[in-house]
């Protein structure tokens, strides 16, 4: 099944995200769908570092896998991000990280828990790669009958999950990340629709990733 969609970003600061708020309640019908939910990503890559590394050069056809979860849900889903051109989707499946799993655990309690599950999975060749990054983030959504869909990212911190006996939401080795995120995300065939929204908002789309901004923060790449 084709499921790719079209992924437009933003990056807001407080004045950006005021003006793109009152264009949403004036230019778009849609509504909050979700109570604003926080949410956590484990990054993984090899030990070459090939997801960066394509990432960095822009490859069209790439791929980037991550274990998500939300605060307070027991459910944890490792995503494949597949990337083709301008266009992208996920492939999800659920996964068991034990009965004790949550958001509680220490950074080094999490990945252990991750490296070991990775372990087991050698048949999808899962056992060449490790946790690398933690972010955690609040999500604020919103969606239309049309399903457009457009949300922002608050509150956005990166942790390296190395050396840490904090709980992963309270960690106090999170670097903090001031910008706001926002994304607009539509099927193809709702790009005419989707544009003449976004033409309103008069802002520049530009280029973001959640995955490379955290390794330049912790000084792992460089990334502008």
């Amino acid at each position: 099944m084709n499921d790719y969609r079209y992924e437009i970003k933003f990056i807001l600061n407080q004045a950006s995200y005021s003006d793109a708020m009152q264009w949403l309640y004036v230019n778009t019908n849609t509504v909050n769908k979700y109570p604003n939910r926080y949410i956590n990503s484990i990054y993984l890559d090899n030990l070459e570092y090939d997801s960066v590394k394509a990432n960095l050069s822009g490859i069209g056809n790439r791929e980037k896998r991550r274990i998500r979860w939300y605060d307070n849900d027991p459910s944890v889903k490792l995503e494949t991000k597949v990337r083709n051109g301008r266009l992208s989707r996920k492939e999800m499946i659920q996964i068991n990280l034990g009965e004790n799993f949550s958001s509680d655990l220490s950074s080094i309690e999490l990945r252990s828990n991750i490296n070991n599950w990775l372990l087991t999975q050698s048949d999808l060749h899962f056992d060449y790669f490790a946790s690398i990054l933690g972010v955690r983030y609040l999500r604020q959504y919103y969606e239309d009958n049309s399903g457009l869909r457009i949300t922002f990212d608050h509150e956005i911190q990166f942790t390296d999950l190395h050396d840490d006996a904090c709980s992963f939401s309270m960690s106090n080795r999170f670097v903090n990340y001031a910008p706001i995120i926002m994304e607009i995300k539509f099927d193809p065939h709702l790009k005419d629709y989707a544009n003449s929204f976004i033409r309103r908002l008069n802002m520049t789309p530009k280029r973001h990733s959640k995955y490379l901004v955290g390794m330049a923060h912790l000084e792992n790449v460089v990334y502008i």
